[in-house]
């Protein structure tokens, strides 16, 4: 949780029932004193302070930090590296990094089955891959369904086994064969499907 500076909670102001259970109960007025999800500045918010945190860091100068600083898209990181032990050391790095700044990174994953076990075990009790709904991914709304062996990654659906991005379509097919054929309905198909890296964008509609 991100606090809010005092001078600030002004600007969070929301009414609460002093007691539900009574039909006279009065509204009292209260503040909120952490960074609210789902408002409109939570975004940049929570970049900030993570950006904040991690610069704060810089002379340690290790390559995860570096690495860190390119690769987190609000509360998600995506990223990689080379070999094995690269990542295995990656993960750990970064999770005390974050620690640090009061952050939990875990949920990790990655296509290399060994590697996955041991940052699990290294992980303990931290949450099972996609238990939890990240900030990322409530807002991405979750467009896509996902099968044995496939991992949510911004959207997107990325099979471990064969590490490969997916694009299920099925419910755009299924779309197809209930609406008509006019432009317009062809362009809002278009936009039922998430395609943040243009894999199927490969033509254009005049």
């Amino acid at each position: 949780m991100i606090s809010i500076a005092e001078k600030d909670r002004n600007a969070l102001h929301f009414l609460w029932v002093k007691n539900p259970l009574e039909e006279s109960s009065y509204y009292t007025v209260l503040s909120f004193t952490r960074v609210v999800f789902e408002v409109s500045s939570s975004p940049f918010l929570l970049n900030a302070t993570v950006h904040y945190h991690l610069t704060f860091n810089l002379e340690l100068q290790k390559a995860s930090l570096r690495k860190l600083l390119r690769s987190f898209y609000v509360d998600d990181v995506i990223t990689g590296a080379n070999t094995a032990k690269e990542a295995f050391s990656l993960s750990t790095e970064s999770k005390e990094l974050m620690r640090k700044g009061g952050f939990n990174l875990c949920k990790f994953n990655a296509n290399d089955p060994a590697l996955q076990e041991r940052i699990s075990l290294n992980e303990g009790t931290c949450t099972a891959p996609e238990a939890d709904e990240t900030y990322a991914q409530m807002a991405l709304k979750k467009v896509q369904t996902k099968l044995r062996g496939e991992r949510k990654v911004m959207g997107l659906i990325w099979n471990v086994d064969n590490d490969e991005i997916v694009h299920d379509l099925r419910n755009v097919v299924d779309t197809v064969t209930e609406v008509g054929e006019t432009k317009r309905q062809i362009v809002s198909l278009t936009g039922r499907f998430l395609d943040p890296i243009g894999s199927l964008h490969l033509l254009s509609l005049h």
